[in-house]
């Protein structure tokens, strides 16, 4: 294969099978799309997996582990026996997702067949036996940027209101986090648009959680991946109790009427969270409390330090 061409394609063909178990091993392929509507256009991204897959079916007796996974996950090294004793399918998003009919928004739908393969994406990874993570570097600035429709320093900003997303995922938010990054000019009304493929392993790990909350595991993370398409900073920091987050980017002026692709509001959130009076003063029109305990926790973080 010298070129990456489309579901339907390889499929008319007979090079895409339908995948059943006693036919051999299952590989998922994870990787980010270099082009805007194309996953390989120059065909660099899978030139390496072709070589590498060649290495480990040729020369390699086992895929060591890196020195993490070996010192403090106890892994061992991957044998490559099986991977010349059996035959190997690779599910590759491009090959195995219809895409000429899909929608030309980039986002996920509800009914067209690629949304439906995509929300079908965990139990694909649950199916396979390897799953490889495709990440050489490849030189695609240019394809980045027009893929996002913006310029350089359009793109650090919105690197920046991504952070206000994911901070309070992570415990990371508190007041002074969320000043410092609205001096860079993050935007606090910045909403999360989920692409219509998984583009890293931590968006394949959003969907797990999405379809781990629909088959009714509710916990934050759960939430948050199920709710993380359309989601605001003041979202994401209602949901996952950073409370003080919260007071900061409601003084800052994060707006509390968005809502979220499941036409969500904060306020919506903060009812499924039981957060303090100041946030329900804050939904329901009075914002003086927040930005009394955003001034308050900025000054406490200014003493500590």
């Amino acid at each position: 294969m010298t070129c990456i061409q489309p579901h339907e394609v390889l499929k008319a063909s007979g090079v895409a099978e339908e995948f059943k178990q006693g036919m051999g091993t299952a590989a998922f392929v994870s990787h980010q799309w270099v082009g805007y509507d194309h996953p390989d256009p120059d065909f660099k991204q899978f030139r390496v997996l072709q070589e590498a897959l060649t290495y480990i079916m040729t020369e390699l007796e086992s895929i060591p582990p890196d020195g993490y996974s070996r010192v403090i996950c106890h892994c061992q090294p991957l044998p490559t026996q099986a991977f010349r004793t059996s035959t190997i399918f690779v599910w590759y998003d491009y090959f195995s997702c219809p895409q000429l009919g899909s929608k030309a928004s980039g986002h996920l739908g509800e009914e067209d067949d690629l949304s439906k393969a995509v929300g079908s994406i965990p139990s694909y990874v649950l199916r396979c036996e390897y799953f490889f993570a495709l990440c050489p570097v490849v030189a695609a600035v240019e394809e980045l940027w027009a893929q996002k429709a913006l310029r350089p320093w359009e793109l650090v900003e919105w690197e920046l209101s991504e952070s206000l997303i994911t901070c309070a995922v992570f415990r990371g938010g508190s007041a002074e986090f969320v000043q410092r990054l609205v001096e860079l000019r993050a935007n606090v009304n910045h909403q999360r648009t989920r692409s219509l493929l998984p583009a890293s392993n931590f968006e394949i790990s959003e969907g797990l959680g999405a379809l781990q909350y629909r088959l009714g595991r509710e916990g934050v993370w759960e939430a948050y991946c199920y709710h993380c398409n359309g989601m605001t900073p003041l979202m994401s920091a209602v949901l996952c109790g950073q409370h003080e987050s919260a007071a900061a980017l409601i003084a800052a002026g994060a707006r509390l009427d968005l809502v979220n692709s499941r036409n969500w509001t904060a306020a919506d959130f903060g009812r499924e969270r039981s957060p303090p009076d100041f946030l329900h003063e804050a939904f329901a029109g009075c914002t003086e409390g927040c930005e009394r305990v955003a001034a308050v926790a900025r000054g406490y973080s200014v003493m500590k330090i």
